[in-house]
């Protein structure tokens, strides 16, 4: 191109320089906004998961305003003599109802439990318990925390265990919460020496001895502790306060088992022992069996330990979610609170039980 003075004049381009440093500086944006747009992913999925909560509560109050009383957490009915279960259901199916899931509530028939006696066919036949097992590996959404990992289809699984000698079969689609059954071993035992209620009532007066048991209770035969059950749930049992004591909280589901945010090796012993009575399907009998005995920080004791949220997400020993600070929690008024996976062992304890008369510090 000629100028009016009759010279060449060429247009400026970038340098070979200039192109890396601009493509540089790009670079460093986008690892500086990264974070910051995950952040904001987090905190979107963290409010879902705290809305799932809201309406798991909801509907748990709505249930308490129809029938008198909270569901139980798990019921189990086996007949004296009997080595079979007759019928069986978790609080989960209890609700269905109240979360907008009528039409699938009424493909259920609760006069059988959603298990097998033999291994579960392929497809399931159109005749009970297998309508009803197929009502359980039903996905449903208000029962999944968009933080877990997985897609919800990839998280349906098959699960078996012997009871009394007696193998049974179940399918269930996941759930990312579970039932507060209160602290300790079981309604006799505080867990073993090191675990979680010896230590969060260290400095308690009287101990962990006493009440310890959470807010939904199970009813009937208990096979692990050999006997009849018919513990109340009502508002009025829960003597701390409504606004002291969770219902409900986190635990990731499914059939994988979390050490932290890290996948524990499933062939490996306890792990592929655990894995089949870990309760993670919102129709899995078990999610409604869940006394806390703790974990070690790694989540890879088995004898409990003071670490409660996010150690690992095994049935017994820990809350668990993904997300960063802590876990989400149903307290029994209907609100949700996210509680630190660093709370104090003592304030936690009082939170989970519904009449041992511990008093609450602020979290």
């Amino acid at each position: 191109m000629l100028n009016p003075a009759g010279r060449t004049r060429f247009k400026k381009a970038f340098t070979l320089v200039e192109l890396l440093v601009v493509i540089a500086i790009i670079g460093i944006l986008i690892a500086l906004l990264l974070p910051a747009i995950q952040a904001a992913r987090e905190a979107a999925r963290r409010s879902q998961c705290s809305n799932n909560l809201k309406q798991i509560g909801l509907a748990l109050h709505n249930y308490h305003d129809t029938h008198n009383t909270f569901p139980f957490s798990v019921m189990v009915h086996i007949p004296p003599g009997a080595s079979t279960v007759q019928n069986a259901q978790s609080w989960a199916i209890c609700i269905l109802p109240f979360i907008e899931q009528q039409a699938l509530y009424a493909q259920y028939d609760s006069r059988f439990p959603p298990l097998s006696p033999a291994a579960l066919p392929n497809p399931l036949p159109p005749q009970q318990p297998f309508i009803n097992i197929r009502v359980t590996s039903t996905i449903v959404t208000s029962f999944i925390c968009p933080s877990a990992p997985g897609s919800p289809d990839s998280r349906v699984y098959d699960s078996s265990t012997s009871i009394q000698g007696v193998t049974i079969y179940w399918r269930s689609a996941p759930s990312d919460y579970c039932v507060n059954s209160g602290v300790g071993q079981d309604l006799n035992n505080v867990g073993p020496a090191g675990s979680f209620a010896p230590i969060a009532y260290a400095n308690f007066p009287g101990g962990a001895v006493g009440s310890r048991e959470g807010v939904l209770n199970f009813v009937g035969f208990d096979p692990f502790l050999n006997t009849t059950l018919m513990m109340t749930s009502r508002i009025a049992d829960v003597l701390d306060g409504t606004s002291n004591t969770i219902m409900i909280g986190e635990r990731t589901g499914g059939r994988i088992i979390y050490l932290g945010t890290r996948v524990a090796p499933s062939t490996q012993a306890p792990y592929n022992q655990l894995v089949a009575v870990n309760g993670g399907g919102w129709g899995d009998l078990f999610n409604g069996y869940h006394w806390l005995i703790g974990t070690s920080q790694d989540g890879t004791s088995m004898q409990g330990g003071s670490c409660a949220i996010n150690c690992n997400n095994i049935r017994g020993q820990s809350y668990h979610s993904f997300h960063p600070a802590g876990a989400n929690f149903l307290l029994t008024d209907g609100s949700v609170r996210l509680i630190s996976a660093t709370v104090d062992p003592f304030t936690f304890a009082s939170m989970l039980t519904r009449r041992k008369g511990e008093p609450i510090s602020a979290q």
